[in-house]
């Protein structure tokens, strides 16, 4: 794969896991609360939280690995040159 083709994998990849982490913390967000204002089942929001946390700390792992292509070799890919290699 090229530089570019890697960044728009992982461009993807982050983005899913991201997308996952925000879903995890709007239920988390959302929780039942019960008459004493204490979520009414912790265990699950605890869950949610952590699944949160794991799809973030993935996500930024995705991106702390792919080589991002700079600037200048972006601006080159946009006027046709073949896309670069790794």
């Amino acid at each position: 794969m090229s530089v570019l083709e890697d960044a728009i994998s992982a461009t993807d990849k982050a983005g899913d896991l991201a997308q996952e982490a925000a879903d995890s913390l709007a239920i988390f967000v959302t929780g039942h609360l019960n008459g004493f204002g204490l979520f009414a089942d912790p265990s699950s929001q605890r869950a949610h939280l952590a699944k949160a946390v794991r799809a973030a700390a993935e996500a930024l792992a995705v991106m702390d690995t792919v080589r991002w292509p700079t600037a200048e070799e972006l601006r080159a890919a946009e006027e046709g040159e073949p896309l670069l290699q790794p």
